[in-house]
């Protein structure tokens, strides 16, 4: 009877436990029915033993060991109690002994003893479900899903209501990726279970397979009203809060997993990323170092994330580096070594690291996008062009490596090709308003204007405050009359925003320039350099009361305003910015207005070896002066554009008359002076003054009147190259001396910082003076291009610049 006791105690004991912690309905047993049971069909208790196998960390999975062994060692006491069972119970019973010894192996990890064991059940006894369910469960463990599908299918024909059988087969159906086959199965269960937590948890998942995350956003909410503290489901429900963008949603549950789960590293490493996202930098910071319990790889390679995010680059370099130390063929993160190196100007090292990322991860294509984007910093456009066809060829469906695959064209002049670049990015992605706005660029560089027009307004449909795109739409309706039109774009681009701020985390000084809002704006694009100089755009023309008193700290001031006749109404503002500003000003209002095309005659006059054309500035047709056709050849060009646009020729009266005929704006006329060479070519050469010191930058040569490099194929000539080749290495050797003397008597008489002059020779060694201010642009050219020679003496040009800033910057600092 002692043993009885302890046998009936211990079956208690062991059911209890099945029933308190597995959450399917079960039949509860005494030990009387369990011993009475002799239908094989019918769900066995050791069923229950698969859980342990399928959820490893669920907690009762090591009450259940401890069960089985208690189980194991009363055993022999319940044989001697029954002293004559009947056959069939009998191999019930040892088939169930079978099964707890498989599972043992099972659990352990040791399949084919396990298998082994089920194989001898089934051969026995075919359609002993507990031994399909669970030899199916090793089926797909061992990879053969499909084996797996057929025995746990079996089982549950067998045993329709058990919904362990049930939750395996979804299970292997999920594994399948046959997810409507799942959810039929999870269905199933909850029609005999409405509260069973791991069917409304499967089906969650289900649903995101099936792209379907709000109805799984209600499948794990249900889950977790039904268990809070279903940890699974409640990080698979953040995770899927936050990659719908609902970020303070996903931090809400991120909270509560590690609630749940204090050394939860994966969740505190998501809701890093999810704080992140949202700008609390701090907080992410925070919760990634929570993570780092677990020396993630990708916690380390996020905080480097926020770090440069925040701009510090040093910090953020160093934790991609322990990324890397962790998992070192991770290539996201040598992508991010190399995009962090590049903002320090290290390019050298930046490259050499995205290179690596590509050699760990050739389809990685935002590493091949990210070393096309350095390399076109470092003027090696075709070098990036071949980067941005490799992530095209890796990822076709990548709008943005179109994108600067566009870009690079355009810089090589292939306008055609850009074009058709911008559209591949467009048709990816319709929405990309920068492609929208490039294509407007390429447009009007082509001359069709009109559809630059549209593209730009495709761009401001997309982002509304698109500045850039405001400011060349203004143009294009400014140079077709449209100017009350053209207004309303420039004042929607600056009426709320006039600052604009550029940190270079290695600069040196702040320079503040000064812009209006009209076209007569220095190009600056490739002026100042990046890494050595902070900037502070600042649309003056748009400034508020007091705002030149309260402007973000700088060390020098630059007046990027070049013309005069172009320039807006700014002199009030800048009145008011000069009373305030106590720093060094280059490039003065005033000195810039006296290189107005009319005026510079005057400017130069007394100049030895120049030959300065009379310039007349006419507001109307009739304030023309009387007799002008006497002056024959005569230039005629409207006063507010540039670049030869409205630019006529007059050698007859009647042409001339038809130009002040149609004359609509204030115009320039000005004495044409044949400027040809004996080889009936035209030469124009363009020099820079820095500091008043004149540098060479190119010469074009075209055999019409109006010289523009752009239209001079100068590239098609190698004889046009190495004559240019020769004015950059030695002007003095084309100019003459007295023509040396002659540009340094310019710069010391324009007196500006920064400026340029235009001007051809003529056969007595004169200087004709086509134009000179500070309007005049210098742009780098392909490196592997046919005028990258010019480059060399391009960079002396910034190089004297960038000096001019330092010592600038410098006396500024020694007054202070």
């Amino acid at each position: 009877m002692r043993r009885m006791t302890i046998s009936a105690l211990a079956m208690k004991t062991w059911l209890r436990a099945f029933h308190k912690n597995v959450s399917i309905t079960v039949m509860r047993f005494t030990p009387n029915t369990f011993i009475r049971r002799t239908n094989p069909k019918a769900p066995a208790t050791a069923s229950y033993g698969l859980l342990a196998i399928i959820y490893p960390k669920l907690e009762y999975s090591a009450s259940f060991c401890s069960i089985l062994g208690a189980f194991r060692r009363v055993w022999p006491g319940l044989g001697r109690y029954f002293a004559a069972p009947s056959g069939s119970m009998m191999r019930w019973v040892l088939n169930a002994m079978e099964i707890l010894n498989a599972l043992e192996h099972h659990q352990a990890g040791r399949l084919s003893e396990a298998v082994a064991i089920y194989q001898a059940i089934l051969t026995a006894e075919p359609d002993n479900p507990d031994a399909l369910h669970l030899m199916g469960n090793a089926a797909g463990q061992l990879g053969d899903v499909d084996f797996s599908i057929r025995l746990i299918s079996q089982a549950c024909a067998l045993a329709p209501l058990n919904t362990t059988y049930l939750l395996s087969l979804a299970t292997a159906y999920r594994v399948k990726t046959q997810f409507e086959q799942a959810l039929i199965c999870y269905a199933r269960i909850l029609e005999i279970d409405p509260k069973a937590v791991s069917a409304h948890y499967g089906v969650g998942n289900t649903l995101q397979n099936l792209g379907r995350p709000l109805e799984a956003v209600d499948s794990f909410s249900a889950a977790l009203s039904l268990n809070p503290d279903f940890l699974e489901a409640r990080y698979n429900l953040a995770n899927l809060q936050k990659s719908l963008g609902n970020l303070l949603e996903a931090v809400h549950h991120y909270r509560l997993a590690v609630a749940l789960k204090p050394d939860f590293a994966d969740a505190y490493h998501n809701m890093g990323s999810a704080l992140h996202a949202l700008g609390r930098h701090d907080e992410a910071l925070s919760s990634y170092e929570e993570a780092l319990c677990c020396d993630l790889p990708e916690t380390h390679n996020n905080m480097g994330a926020v770090y440069f995010d925040q701009r510090q680059y040093p910090r953020a370099l160093a934790c991609y580096r322990l990324a890397i130390a962790a998992r070192p063929d991770y290539a996201e993160a040598y992508n991010n070594v190399g995009n962090t190196l590049r903002k320090m100007g290290e390019f050298d090292a930046a490259a050499a690291a995205l290179r690596e990322a590509i050699e760990l991860a050739p389809g990685y294509a935002v590493a091949h996008l990210n070393l096309g984007d350095l390399l076109m910093e470092c003027e090696l456009i075709e070098d990036a062009a071949q980067f941005y066809e490799n992530a095209i060829a890796v990822a076709p469906d990548m709008a943005q490596a179109y994108f600067q695959l566009g870009i690079a064209r355009s810089r090589q002049n292939r306008l055609q090709t850009a074009m058709t670049c911008f559209e591949q990015a467009l048709a990816h992605r319709p929405n990309h308003a920068d492609a929208l706005y490039n294509l407007g660029l390429v447009n009007a560089r082509r001359g069709q204007f009109a559809e630059a027009e549209c593209a730009y307004r495709l761009a401001l449909d997309v982002a509304p405050d698109y500045l850039d795109a405001h400011i060349n739409l203004s143009a294009i309706l400014l140079q077709d009359g449209r100017a009350a039109e053209a207004r309303q774009h420039i004042d929607r681009a600056y009426s709320q925003k006039n600052v604009f701020e550029k940190h270079a985390p290695g600069a040196d000084k702040t320079v503040l320039i000064l812009f209006d809002a009209g076209q007569g704006n220095l190009n600056l694009t490739h002026l100042f350099d990046e890494n050595a100089n902070s900037t502070i755009d600042w649309m003056i023309e748009y400034a508020s009361d007091g705002q030149a008193a309260q402007l973000p700290h700088y060390d020098l001031a630059f007046n990027a305003m070049g013309d005069s006749d172009l320039t807006g109404d700014t002199a009030g503002p800048v009145a008011k910015f000069l009373q305030v500003c106590s720093k060094p000003f280059l490039n003065h209002p005033d000195k810039v207005a006296r290189t107005a095309r009319n005026k510079l005659p005057d400017l130069l006059a007394g100049i030895d070896r120049l030959l300065v054309p009379k310039v007349w500035r006419f507001a109307d047709a009739a304030a023309w002066l009387p007799a002008m056709e006497e002056r024959l050849p005569l230039l005629t060009r409207p006063v507010h554009t540039q670049g030869g646009i409205g630019l006529e020729l007059s050698t007859d009266a009647g042409q001339l008359a038809q130009c002040r005929a149609a004359q609509t704006t204030p115009v320039y006329v000005a004495c044409y002076v044949d400027y040809r060479s004996a080889d009936s070519f035209f030469r124009k050469y363009r020099v820079i003054f820095i500091d008043r010191e004149p540098y060479p930058y190119h010469m074009a040569i075209s055999p019409h009147w109006m010289v523009h490099y752009d239209t001079s194929d100068m590239e098609d000539f190698p004889w046009k190259l190495e004559e240019e080749r020769r004015f950059l290495e030695n002007p003095e050797t084309v100019l003459g001396a007295a023509g040396m003397q002659a540009l340094r008597a310019i710069g010391a008489r324009m007196d500006l910082d920064y400026g340029g002059i235009d001007f051809s020779i003529m056969p007595d060694g004169r200087l004709l003076v086509f134009e000179a201010n500070p309007t005049m642009l210098v742009h780098p050219e392909i490196t592997d291009g046919p005028l990258g020679h010019k480059n060399t003496h391009i960079r002396r040009i910034y190089g004297a610049f960038e000096s001019l800033l330092k010592r600038t910057a410098a006396k500024g600092a020694a007054r202070l």
